[in-house]
């Protein structure tokens, strides 16, 4: 029988590498095209940084200007309660807590007394 020559190399690794290789030189080079043709090289790191394709012209005005006070943020990202209501939620739920841990320390005080009043 005779023996059958081996390839000396892998040909998956070799897709794979040249494939890296590819993926990383246009990494580094797309950025610079970029710039040499006049683009905004701030909204393509951006774009590239988050792995957004398509952000909209009205999220890259915003961005871009900062122009958007910290109420519209906030009802941008659902976030419409101000510190007061914040506040306010919290002394009610603090007050909710004491009352219960009251009432359950009264109760042990009975038990332990063994009268009920």
């Amino acid at each position: 029988m005779a023996l059958m020559s081996k390839p000396t190399h892998d040909p998956k690794l070799t897709r794979w590498w040249w494939r890296t290789l590819r993926e990383w030189v246009y990494e580094l080079i797309d950025p610079l095209w970029g710039a040499f043709r006049g683009e905004n090289s701030d909204e393509i790191a951006l774009a590239n940084v988050t792995g957004i394709n398509d952000v909209s012209a009205s999220e890259l005005a915003i961005l871009d200007g900062l122009t958007t006070t910290s109420s519209e943020l906030n009802k941008l990202s659902g976030l419409t309660a101000d510190a007061a209501e914040l506040n306010k939620a919290d002394r009610t739920q603090a007050d909710g807590v004491a009352e219960a841990s009251k009432n359950v320390v009264l109760d042990a005080n009975k038990d332990i007394l063994g009268k009920r009043y």
